[in-house]
């Protein structure tokens, strides 16, 4: 999609360019469900919920999933100063067009998105969405919404109103399922429900009070942002003691922060100012690290699909449980679950000369398969695939669907292998056991 615009620009023809392409993401229906991304609970204040599925670094290219359960709409608006593209999943979303004259907006047409069809918005496009059933669709924007600063919106009755900063309030809240629920999960050591690991999370001292208060910007609960204004203090007693006088705002005037001053915060005190995206995103810093400490290879599609292509000696794990890798995998790829790698490769890859890739669905789960073979000390060289089986499907390759080859029981080498790098590994990491 980057590559499109940085070509063609921002126009109609571009636009539809970018919209077949996530319309071919979005016929993986399977990995779009409404289990894994729910609607918000019937009875509730929202009908949608917004998720955050993915977004560059430069806030530009933000893709989102929205669940609803229907009786679901939003006024006429436009989305300046990005363009955007709705392409459905599952369910029916109705769109309406407008057109802006003296006395309003009034709507010169309509189209139903659903699954295999979209439609595709400059900035000073208008529509208007109505969703009356449950549904699962896309919505991908040139920018992320939290700086869609000049969006208008547009009472089609009343004629042309305009909002402020407005953004649906799924995607800017790190825990739409509810703070008290998040908080007795983590304290239980469960996982926190899809919802409260998607959209974008500005630390609560109620939450991080569980994990640290080392983590929090304010370390005393029931005044957020404490530290923050004692290291501010500081700050203006050493300048007083010193007869120089502060020529910077002090970023803790707010008692609790929004994203927007969260953002501007530049404090030394309060460790404020950065902003996370995504779902899963602990789990996803943990393999960041790991590839930025470890310097962990990977390889492209592209590379793979012509290293298969000269039929050179490779061997493709895939990480993921049973069930995610008979919905769709690399062709060739063995199923073999991340914990169990370093327990059949040594069968799987007995030749030193075989090229091991670790796939997965992304990239956290190939970094990690990838870095524990690597740990573990084995002959052969072990690269991560680049982003994955999606990876390999946006380059336009196929992808196998109900694949069943999994990796065999080991042998009594292969056994005695597996235990040979295992104590390696626990000598290395200084691993303590007891017995059964």
């Amino acid at each position: 999609m980057r590559a499109i615009e940085a070509r063609d620009g921002v126009t109609r023809e571009s636009l539809e360019k970018i919209k077949q392409r996530l319309i071919r993401l979005a016929a993986h229906r399977e990995l779009f469900t409404a289990a894994d991304f729910p609607p918000p609970q019937p009875g509730s204040k929202r009908n949608s919920c917004l998720y955050r599925v993915s977004e560059d670094e430069d806030h530009r290219f933000a893709l989102y999933a929205n669940s609803s359960f229907g009786n679901y709409g939003t006024p006429a608006h436009n989305h300046k100063p990005s363009w955007a593209v709705i392409v459905g999943v599952s369910g029916e979303e109705l769109n309406r067009f407008y057109d802006r004259d003296a006395n309003g907006v009034r709507q010169k047409g309509e189209h139903v998105v659903k699954q295999g069809t979209g439609v595709a918005f400059l900035p000073e496009d208008l529509h208007s969405i109505h969703i009356q059933a449950p549904l699962v669709n896309f919505h991908m924007y040139g920018l992320a919404l939290e700086q869609l600063l000049h969006r208008e919106y547009y009472d089609a009755k009343a004629g042309p109103g305009r909002s402020s900063r407005r953004t649906p309030t799924s995607a800017r809240r790190g825990n739409p399922s509810g703070r008290a629920e998040g908080a007795a999960r983590l304290a239980g050591g469960a996982r926190a429900p899809r919802r409260a690991r998607a959209g974008r999370a500005l630390p609560r001292p109620s939450l991080l009070r569980l994990l640290g208060a080392a983590l929090a910007p304010g370390d005393d609960d029931r005044r957020p942002g404490a530290a923050a204004r004692r290291a501010d203090r500081r700050a203006r007693r050493r300048r007083r003691r010193s007869g120089r006088k502060s020529r910077t705002r002090s970023c803790s005037s707010s008692a609790t922060p929004t994203f927007q001053s969260w953002r501007r915060m530049r404090c030394a005190g309060c460790g404020g100012g950065e902003l996370f995206s995504g779902v899963n995103v602990p789990s996803k810093a943990f393999g960041e690290f790991v590839e930025h400490h470890y310097e962990t290879p990977r390889i492209p599609a592209a590379e793979l699909k012509g290293l298969l292509a000269q039929k050179k000696k490779l061997v493709i794990l895939d990480s993921r449980p049973f069930e995610e890798y008979h919905r769709m995998n690399i062709p060739g790829g063995i199923d073999v679950p991340g914990a169990e790698l370093a327990w059949r490769v040594h069968d799987l890859a007995p030749d030193p000369d075989t090229l091991v890739v670790v796939n997965c669905a992304g990239r956290t789960r190939s970094i990690i398969g990838c870095q524990s073979l690597r740990n573990a000390g084995i002959p052969n060289k072990v690269v991560a695939l680049k982003d994955g089986t999606m990876g390999w499907d946006l380059a336009g390759f196929e992808c196998e669907r109900g694949s069943s080859r999994m990796g065999p029981e080991p042998t009594e080498t292969g056994r005695a292998k597996a235990r040979e790098v295992a104590q390696r590994v626990a000598e290395r990491f200084s691993v303590q056991s007891i017995s059964a």
